[in-house]
Formats: C-alpha cells, structure tokens, sequence
C-alpha cells in the first residue's frame, strides 16, 4: 500500500513537473518576444534622439524665410 502511494505520488509529481516545464518554456517564448520588442524601440529612439535639434534648426530657418518672405511682400 505505502509503495503505491509512493509511486502514485511520484507519478503526480513527474506530471506536474512537466505541466510546469511547459508554462515556463511559454513565459520563457514570450519573454523573449518582448525583449526583442524593446531592442527595435530602443534602436528607433537613437535614431531619433537627434531629431528635435534637427527640427529646431529647421523651424529657425523658416522662422528667416517667413521674415524674408514679409518683407519681400511689403513693397509689392
């Protein structure tokens, strides 16, 4: 009786061991999956870390095209 329970419990511990593995192997694939989502974010933020100075300068020159452009219109 006790060496059936004993198989019974190692039985139920082998199943269990193996339900377990698979949900980790899940958790593991899907860990993975964001990791390599955050790689891609981070790779387009460096590539537009140096935008908004890029913006800036570019707002500056048409902040002199539009002055340009009104003083140019005045006379006409």
């Amino acid at each position: 009786m006790a060496d059936d329970l004993k198989q019974l419990i190692s039985k139920k511990a082998d199943e269990t061991k193996r339900h377990f593995d698979v949900v980790a192997e899940r958790i593991e694939h899907k860990i993975d999956i964001l990791v390599e989502g955050f790689e891609v974010h981070t790779e387009q933020l460096k590539r537009l870390e140096g935008v908004p100075d890029k913006l800036d300068k570019i707002d500056a020159r048409l902040d002199v095209i539009e002055t340009t452009f009104e003083s140019v219109k005045l006379p006409v």
